[in-house]
């Protein structure tokens, strides 16, 4: 694979963040690193009384376990993944819940036209063309002449979509559902990318791709909890607000301490972080990297997406506060500090090649790690609650508009809670993450 301009998965390596002599650099360390883990992994199995072969990759797994928790994130083999990300989600329950259902799907949707399939046309050939399996195959006819015939990966991705659309009406086709999809497809059967498809908007993404998007604005509310408790540094600077509802510091402005008006009047750096949920970090973080952080999704809950979110924005610091203090002084009008940390958070990720430093620092380095499942969900509750107190105040002053005396009382309605009560834990940092930022900071550049 090193003398192909292709990874493993039929991705070009170079792009515009990462060149191909870089890709070869960081896979000459990398690929030995996956025959140990396969090793490993093989031993695991046998030791838990899974036979594994080459022929026959595994079906079923071990129990859920601390170490089969660290074996996952350490990264599972790619011939086995597909198989295990549908096991650990529990899709053979749901494949035989529902025999013949995507059967009954393909036949319904087969010839059914409407604005979801229009959707769907439009983005089907924007779904990977740097990847070889969706590509259109150029073939010759018997008289001589080239014709393009479609990629059959794309013809199943179609079906997939569709058959998605007419199954969970109230998301039928949202943008992202095809990268999502796509990716599936390249480790897994049709029918059971379907139904994982099915299982990650429902249980991993609940609201995220519905037509209002308001699961997109809920999830969002939750990072920005997580980044303000975990992340107290670059917090004001991420938290951009206009001179009504902040304070000035330092030539920029940001809410106070006590106000989580963040919750329902996003930061404008929220519209990097949006593809971060809906496409699951496919075309943010390299592909490899985006599927170790599957990996983790898939056998850990949605709480993996809030852990590699913090990473990101933690291996992103240095580069913040370097560019904060280059901006000291600045007239905050000028918008300079805003666009370049809108920059770095919109680039940074694509440039994390190295997956095992990501999850090194996320489960080795720090506590993000330790963030539960729980923790998420009890953030996700307030912030819920939070955007709805909201709306019901602006329905309530629709007709003479919102004044400052009424931002007044509902941002006192929606002071800062202990973090008990919001749902997260103080963490402890481990020293040594911050001396693996300063490298990761050179490798970067």
């Amino acid at each position: 694979m090193i003398h192909s301009d292709r990874d493993r998965y039929g991705f070009k390596k170079a792009n515009h963040f990462v060149s191909e002599q870089e890709y070869n650099n960081w896979w000459k360390d990398y690929s030995p690193y996956l025959s140990r883990r396969k090793k490993k992994w093989e031993k695991f199995m046998a030791k838990n009384g899974f036979q594994t072969s080459r022929d026959n990759p595994p079906t079923r797994f071990p129990a859920r376990s601390e170490d089969m928790k660290r074996y996952v994130r350490k990264g599972i083999p790619a011939e086995w993944r597909g198989n295990a990300w549908f096991y650990f989600t529990n899709g053979p329950a749901k494949l035989k819940d529902n025999i013949g259902v995507y059967d009954k799907l393909v036949e319904e949707t087969m010839t059914m036209i409407n604005e979801n399939t229009e959707a769907i046309e439009k983005d089907l050939h924007r779904t990977f063309p740097e990847n070889i399996h969706f590509n259109d195959v150029t073939k010759t006819a018997s008289d001589g002449t080239t014709y393009e015939e479609e990629s059959s990966l794309l013809n199943t991705l179609r079906r997939v979509l569709k058959c998605f659309s007419k199954y969970r009406p109230s998301i039928g086709y949202c943008q992202s559902l095809n990268f999502i999809a796509g990716l599936l497809l390249i480790f897994l059967d049709e029918e059971k990318a379907f139904w994982m498809l099915v299982i990650i908007t429902e249980r991993y993404l609940p609201g995220i791709h519905d037509f209002n998007l308001e699961g997109v604005n809920v999830h969002q509310g939750v990072l920005m909890l997580c980044v303000r408790q975990y992340l107290p540094e670059i917090w004001p600077y991420i938290n951009e607000q206009d001179e009504r509802k902040g304070t000035i510091l330092n030539g920029f402005r940001h809410g106070s301490k006590d106000d989580n008006s963040f919750l329902y009047d996003l930061p404008p750096l929220s519209f990097c972080t949006t593809s971060w949920f809906m496409s699951i970090f496919v075309g943010v973080l390299p592909i490899e990297t985006t599927l170790r952080a599957w990996d983790c999704l898939f056998y850990e809950d949605s709480k993996s997406i809030f852990q590699v979110s913090l990473t990101i924005f933690k291996q992103a610091e240095p580069q913040i506060l370097e560019l904060i203090n280059a901006s000291r002084g600045m007239s905050a009008d000028d918008g300079f500090l805003s666009a370049e940390l809108f920059q770095i958070i919109q680039n940074f990720p694509k440039k994390v090649l190295d997956a095992n430093t990501l999850m090194e620092d996320c489960f080795k380095y720090s506590d993000f790690g330790k963030l539960s499942q729980e923790e998420i969900m009890n953030c996700k509750k307030y912030v819920v609650e939070s955007r709805t107190r909201y709306n019901e105040l602006i329905k309530r002053r629709s007709a003479v508009g919102l004044n400052e005396n009424d931002r007044r009382e509902l941002v006192k309605g929606a002071v800062v809670i202990e973090n008990k009560k919001v749902g997260l834990k103080s963490l402890n940092w481990n020293g040594k993450l911050n001396n693996r930022m300063r490298k990761i900071q050179h490798k970067l550049r």
